[in-house]
């Protein structure tokens, strides 16, 4: 299980500190990855008894420092999207 909820998982507003379980009635189990200008975020979120697969993966040019914030914030969107899906009656 990843420990990073920098990205995608950062919508979900888990305890980044102890997220092994469920919290808030959301389980995560996700992957990331890092470079200079490159963020990936792959995993799977689950709500009750529905779960969603997740890859995102972004790059930018690294000589705009601001990029790096819009692709953070971009990531978070996606998985507040998510959430609402999830939580969603299906």
């Amino acid at each position: 299980m990843g420990v990073d909820l920098s990205m995608v998982a950062s919508a979900f507003g888990f305890d980044p500190l102890a997220h092994a379980e469920s919290d808030r009635g959301f389980s995560i189990r996700n992957k990331t990855g890092t470079d200079t200008g490159v963020r990936a975020d792959v995993g799977a979120i689950g709500w009750k008894n529905t779960w969603f697969s997740y890859a995102v993966i972004a790059n930018w040019e690294v000589a705009d420092p601001g990029l790096r914030d819009t692709v953070l914030s971009r990531m978070n969107t996606i998985g507040k999207m998510l959430r609402d899906v999830l939580q969603e009656d299906l």
